[in-house]
């Protein structure tokens, strides 16, 4: 019995350490889901580097055919925090992502990531306040 006991904490440490654990390089490239939180409707986010498209999606989860994809500029300060800024050579800005990208962008930064999502928290700067969101993004 007391052989039994050891083989099975072996094997269940083993399968541990084995399992892939999620990093903040996971989500750099890649298609992901923002799901609808806090009165924001979901987003798939087609991300490959220092650039992202985000699409929005109705209630069924397919794109939205009333709104337009936005496409971002990512600048990665580290492994897990990057300021995004508004593509204008890609789409025609409104007013308020031209005042997003003329205050510096939107600053996020990766807390945890658990569960295929990583939990953030964007912050924009608007006359020396910084506003915050929190949210998450999960692998698709």
């Amino acid at each position: 019995m007391k052989t039994l006991y050891l083989f099975t904490a072996l094997i269940f440490t083993f399968l541990n350490s084995t399992a892939q654990e999620l990093n903040c390089e996971d989500f750099r490239n890649g298609n992901f889901i923002m799901p609808a939180e806090d009165g924001f409707s979901s987003v798939r986010i087609e991300r490959n580097g220092n650039y992202q498209i985000e699409i929005p999606l109705n209630e069924e989860g397919l794109p939205d055919k009333n709104k337009k994809a936005e496409f971002i500029n990512l600048k990665w300060i580290n492994d897990c925090s990057y300021i995004g800024k508004y593509d204008g050579t890609k789409m025609e800005l409104t007013e308020f992502q031209h005042f997003v990208n003329s205050n510096g962008g939107i600053k996020v930064k990766m807390k945890k990531i658990e569960d295929g999502c990583f939990y953030f928290l964007s912050t924009l700067s608007i006359e020396g306040e910084e506003q915050r969101l929190d949210g998450r993004m999960c692998i698709e």
